[in-house]
């Protein structure tokens, strides 16, 4: 490839933000390992990074449980700042982020000092991709998951793709709403204008996802079988409607199902991905450690898959990377995020042995975390150095 736009994560500085203390978290653009017991604050420093980044939290919904409250302190929102870097050849830009959540005010985005109505406009600067001992619902979960998991890739490969979905649901809720109205016995030719609009939508919200997933597939077959030789996992990809006709036949076709049950029961927003081993769902066949590694290879082939088809290097955020995983396995993963040249931050509660996993030139910076308050630790990685090489 002869460019790349490489997403850097500068520092972070959460305020009230779980139990995080206000500190200004300076990152390594290569590999960054957070290292602390359970409850420490680890995984609540990688979901501040990813609400920076995102405006939004990969563990909750719930605001209440992110704001930091004591006896002491009583808060009713919680800030985050920091500063991203896009390198594109030669040319660095950074970019100051603000993000307030407020329970008693409207959320607030800032980029450069200008407010931003849309969180898609901050997630479309830096691309993260979260990799988690949750990320199993996944396979396990409802299709919404994987829709979700298809999309992020689809949302950062076409820049048009967010107005496009947004111009699907807005669609979409005309159409429920009108069921909503209709009679089984009446006239239906009402829901023509909105059949029409909802498949030329879903037409071209289908081409841009088999074309993202039909790349993902390639890569996801080749990671599965360094992480998990002599299995294979197929991804079969589910559009939302009979595969052989348009989806205006197959509205037509289900009007009136669609009628009695007041909603559309056909389109994109009922797309799924059938992950299966040998006709069976993966979920009912593998273990629990199989499972983890055949979704570390899916998020991975994701990486790969954003980097080969538009040249961008997304940040990748790993939560207790060894967990589960023998040493093997987690060297092949560091190994496969060092091909695409990702900026890493991973927590780990056994640093001696994550260290031996990481076989790199790039920087490696270690952070120590106790009771929320997050320390670098400068002398851990040349004090292991030197252990290895006595």
């Amino acid at each position: 490839m002869g460019f790349f736009i490489s997403m850097t994560i500068l520092s972070v500085k959460p305020t009230y933000f779980r139990n995080l203390a206000p500190d200004e978290i300076v990152l390594s653009e290569g590999i960054n390992l957070v290292v602390g017991k359970n409850g420490s604050g680890k995984t609540s420093l990688l979901e501040a990074i990813y609400m920076l980044t995102s405006g939004r939290s990969f563990r909750t919904r719930k605001l209440e449980t992110i704001i930091f409250r004591n006896e002491d302190t009583s808060s009713h929102e919680t800030f985050l700042f920091g500063r991203v870097r896009q390198s594109e050849s030669s040319v660095n830009t950074t970019h100051e982020i603000g993000v307030r959540k407020s329970k008693v005010d409207k959320a607030l985005i800032k980029i450069d000092g200008q407010s931003v109505l849309s969180s898609s406009v901050l997630a479309a600067i830096c691309p993260i991709s979260v990799i988690e001992p949750d990320n199993l619902s996944l396979l396990s979960g409802a299709p919404q998951q994987r829709r979700k998991f298809v999309d992020w890739g689809v949302f950062h490969v076409e820049p048009s793709y967010s107005k496009l979905w947004k111009n699907y649901v807005v669609t979409l809720k005309q159409r429920n709403a009108m069921l909503k109205t209709m009679s089984p016995y009446g006239p239906t030719d009402q829901l023509d204008v909105w059949d029409e609009q909802l498949s030329r939508h879903a037409e071209k919200i289908d081409y841009l996802r088999s074309k993202v997933l039909e790349v993902l597939q390639e890569h996801f077959s080749k990671l599965l079988q360094n992480l998990l030789p002599g299995i294979a996992v197929s991804l079969s990809y589910r559009r939302g409607w009979d595969q052989s006709a348009g989806l205006g036949t197959a509205l037509k076709k289900n009007r009136d199902t669609d009628i009695s049950r007041s909603f559309t029961s056909v389109g994109a927003h009922r797309m799924d991905v059938r992950i299966g081993v040998s006709n069976k769902a993966a979920i009912e066949v593998l273990s629990r450690g199989q499972l983890k590694l055949v979704t570390m290879a899916l998020y991975l082939a994701q990486v790969k898959t954003l980097f080969l088809m538009t040249g961008k290097k997304s940040v990748v955020m790993v939560d207790d990377v060894s967990a589960e995983l023998d040493s093997a396995n987690t060297s092949r993963v560091f190994a496969t995020l060092d091909e695409v040249g990702s900026q890493i931050i991973c927590t780990t509660l056994d640093l001696e042995q994550t260290i031996k996993s990481i076989n790199t030139s790039r920087e490696v910076r270690v952070f120590h975390v106790e009771q929320g308050h997050i320390q670098e630790d400068k002398t851990s990685i040349q004090s292991l150095s030197n252990t290895d090489t006595e």
